[in-house]
């Protein structure tokens, strides 16, 4: 597919899936593909307004573009990306939700105070 045919969202996607080596490559929407990482996960990509990648199932940012995030920068094209770290506070939710999980429970009812089994 030439790049005259590309939107400029599937365009920055596409940049960024081969600077990261990503394979099985495919365009799923106007602003969405889908890639395979090096680690072999299947994920959904996407973009904000500001060429951020981000995964598109959960709507969390995972690389920031390097263009200024203001609105007198926003047609600005982003060519490199920096992968985004997790942040404390999304850790920590991520931790409660594992320990809502039935599994979580059931291994909490059958130890004590201690760790040790019942």
């Amino acid at each position: 597919m030439s790049d005259e045919r590309l939107t400029p969202a599937q365009s920055i996607l596409l940049r960024y899936c081969h600077q990261k080596g990503m394979s099985g490559i495919e365009l799923t929407g106007n602003g969405e593909v889908k890639a395979t990482s090096r680690e072999g996960e299947k994920i959904r990509l996407t973009i904000n307004v500001y060429g951020d990648i981000m995964n598109a199932d959960t709507r969390k940012i995972i690389a920031d573009g390097n263009t200024d995030h203001d609105f007198l920068h926003i047609y600005d094209i982003p060519d490199n990306w920096t992968d985004r770290k997790p942040s404390i506070r999304s850790a920590l939710k991520e931790k409660e939700e594992k320990m809502r999980s039935p599994a979580a429970k059931e291994q909490k009812t059958r130890t004590n105070h201690r760790g040790k089994e019942k």
